[in-house]
């Protein structure tokens, strides 16, 4: 039986070793190649599924056919089949990789907040260690304890590393590749900068410590000094853009119905310089694009917020599923009420 590892040698290298860094920085202890060949089987299973109520269930199958209905009967058929299959696995790989990915950046992105949270608090505490003469590794052995979360699990793996032999350097490099953080990327080249020139270890954990601590500070009083723009955002993509489509939706349904109305036999085209026509888009096309452009207004608050809250768009995948319900759900919402405050005023 084919493992799951050898599907996943099929991607080249470089996909794999990405694969592999991501799931690293998430914290999931799976070979890439594993986890690039389950999404493989697991896809064209479920492809093979849909295919099957796709076919049964929709008029797709024969609509695939008549591409190749030159061929004959049998042969459209199959080939219609063929394309079918093809084009849903394609689909369900797309979306399943988009899923996966997603779910890895919000993984990286979880660890990277709980890590910087308590970085400053543990470099400070191996600072001390380090001044009470502990050795760089043993210091930091020492301060991975319990309450600073991951950050004292990644800790003790990459010093055992070095307590097996590897260097220092080494070590701090694996641990800075466990998370995506700038913070602990730049803190480990300082510390690894610090101990190949000799200089003194416990100065440098502390200088870096407080810098940590004083840069999150500013960054919180900014984030709360955007707070009024976080509220314009909210309201503008959850309340105003699906009142005032409600309302234009209302109007283009009301004006149309108007215009059905008036008498074909008079001639109401124009009124001293105002020419009169039907709308010239009709209300169930108003409502689609309603749908589409509070889907993407909604979309692009979600990442514009997640940028003023954390600064990182990888936080607006979490908020997305929200404001997509939400500014959905006002639509329709404002569109019953509209319908049933408005129903009777003109017609």
């Amino acid at each position: 039986m084919i493992s799951m590892e050898v599907i996943g040698r099929i991607f080249p290298r470089k996909i794999v070793r990405a694969v592999s860094s991501f799931l690293s920085m998430g914290g999931i202890s799976i070979d890439a190649e594993r986890a690039l060949g389950s999404m493989i089987f697991y896809s064209v299973a479920f492809s093979v599924l849909l295919f099957i109520i796709i076919s049964l269930s929709t008029d797709m199958l024969a609509s695939m056919s008549k591409i190749f209905m030159q061929l004959g009967d049998l042969a459209s058929h199959i080939l219609g089949g063929i394309l079918l299959f093809i084009l849903t696995v394609l689909a369900v790989l797309i979306f399943v990789s988009v899923v996966f990915y997603a779910y890895l950046l919000v993984k990286i992105d979880a660890r990277k907040r709980e890590l910087e949270v308590v970085l400053p608090d543990f470099l400070q505490l191996a600072a001390a260690n380090v001044r009470a003469g502990l050795p760089i590794e043993q210091a930091l052995w020492r301060a991975a304890t319990p309450e600073f979360g991951i950050l004292s699990t990644e800790v003790q793996n990459a010093m055992k590393r070095t307590f097996s032999g590897e260097s220092i350097q080494d070590s701090l490099t694996y641990l800075a590749g466990r998370f995506n953080s700038r913070y602990l990327t730049r803190t480990a080249s300082v510390l690894k900068f610090g101990i190949e020139s000799g200089g003194e270890i416990g100065e440098i954990l502390e200088r870096t410590a407080s810098d940590l601590r004083k840069m999150q500070i500013m960054y919180k009083e900014a984030s709360a000094s955007m707070l009024m723009y976080v509220i314009l955002i909210v309201f503008a993509a959850l309340v105003g853009a699906p009142l005032l489509f409600a309302i234009s939706y209302k109007l283009i349904s009301t004006l149309a119905a108007i215009w059905m109305n008036i008498p074909q036999t008079q001639d109401l085209s124009s009124f001293g310089l105002i020419s009169l026509s039907p709308p010239q888009i009709s209300a169930s096309d108003f409502k689609l694009f309603s749908v589409l452009a509070v889907t993407v207004t909604s979309i692009f608050a979600s990442f514009i917020l997640a940028v003023i809250r954390s600064g990182s768009t990888r936080e607006g995948i979490k908020l997305l599923p929200f404001f997509l319900l939400a500014g959905l759900g006002m639509l329709v919402i404002f569109m019953a009420a509209v319908e049933n405050l408005l129903s009777g005023l003109f017609i």
